[in-house]
C-alpha cells in the first residue's frame, strides 16, 4: 500500500471515529437531559397527585366548618342535636364572631335545664356530630334536684378558603389534567 493511501485511510479512519465520538457524544448528552426530563415529569406527577389528594383531604375538613363567618348555622346545628337528645333549649345567646388570624371564632351559649342522663346525651351527640363542634365552657347548677339549670358555650371556627379547588385526573399513559373550578 502507498503512504499517502495508508495516510488518507488512517485521516479518514480519524475524521470518522472523530465524527462518530462527536455524534454518540451529541446523542448520549440528549438522552441524559431526556432520561432527567422524564424524571422530574414524573416527580412532578407524583407532586400532582399527591397536591390533589391534600386538597380533596382539605375540601372533606372544610365541609365540617360553616361556610360563612357568621353564628346562624352554629346556631341551627346545636339546635337540631339539642332536639335530638331531648333537650328543651330556655335560652340560645350567640357570641360575637372573634377574628383569630386567619381564623374566625364562633361560639353559642345555650341555656337549658336537664337531667344528667340528658345532658350526657346531648353532650355525646355533640361530640359525634359531623361539624367540628367544641363544648367550651359547662356550668351546672343545682343540688339535689332531680334536673339541674345548664349553661353551656359551644363553639366552633370558620376557615376562610385561600385556595381554589383543583381537580385532578391521571389518564391512561400517565399523563394528568388538572385545572381549578
Amino acid at each position: 500500500m502507498k503512504p499517502s493511501l495508508l495516510s488518507g485511510a488512517i485521516i479518514l479512519a480519524l475524521t470518522g471515529l472523530l465524527s462518530y465520538h462527536t455524534v454518540y457524544m451529541r446523542v448520549r448528552k440528549e438522552l441524559r437531559a431526556i432520561q432527567t426530563q422524564e424524571a422530574q415529569g414524573q416527580e412532578t406527577q407524583a407532586l400532582r397527585i399527591k397536591l390533589a389528594d391534600t386538597l380533596e383531604q382539605v375540601e372533606r375538613l372544610r365541609k365540617r366548618l360553616p361556610q360563612t363567618p357568621e353564628t346562624e348555622r352554629l346556631i341551627h346545628e346545636v339546635s337540631t342535636l339539642a332536639n335530638k337528645a331531648g333537650i328543651q333549649l330556655t335560652g340560645i345567646d350567640p357570641q360575637d364572631p372573634k377574628p383569630l388570624q386567619e381564623l374566625t371564632h364562633l361560639s353559642v351559649t345555650l341555656q337549658f335545664v336537664s337531667s344528667y342522663h340528658q345532658l350526657g346525651a346531648f353532650l355525646s351527640t355533640l361530640e359525634s356530630s359531623p361539624f367540628f363542634l367544641k363544648v367550651e365552657d359547662l356550668q351546672i347548677s343545682g343540688r339535689g334536684e332531680e334536673t339541674r339549670e345548664v349553661r353551656l358555650t359551644i363553639g366552633t371556627v370558620y376557615v376562610p378558603s385561600t385556595l381554589p379547588a383543583v381537580t385532578s385526573t391521571v389518564q391512561p399513559g400517565g399523563r394528568q389534567q388538572g385545572g381549578t373550578r
